[in-house]
């Protein structure tokens, strides 16, 4: 696993980062996750926004769109912001 500790690790050092997942969406399974003590239990953040995920490529798929066509998803709260981005090379596996 230290391909994965690495990813979430490289993720948690981007500046204003409290925490990280890397999560696979198909199955709603969380991989790994890291925090910076933000308070949040990441895995409850990471198994809830796949479904986020899991529905805006239904949407796109009953619009014609491919599912590579997703970057990423912005979720604006009062206090925070969560993204959420399919890795590139590992999207068609649901990660």
């Amino acid at each position: 696993m230290d391909g994965l500790e690495n990813a979430l690790e490289q993720a948690l050092a981007i500046e204003g980062a409290t925490g990280v997942a890397i999560v696979d969406f198909r199955q709603r399974r969380v991989l790994g996750s890291l925090d910076r003590g933000s308070g949040l239990d990441m895995d409850k953040v990471a198994y809830g926004d796949s479904d986020v995920m899991r529905a805006k490529l239904y949407t796109l798929e009953l619009l014609g769109y491919t599912p590579d066509s997703v970057e990423d998803i912005l979720i604006t709260l009062a206090t925070e912001l969560h993204m959420i981005r399919p890795l590139t090379h590992l999207r068609e596996g649901g990660i």
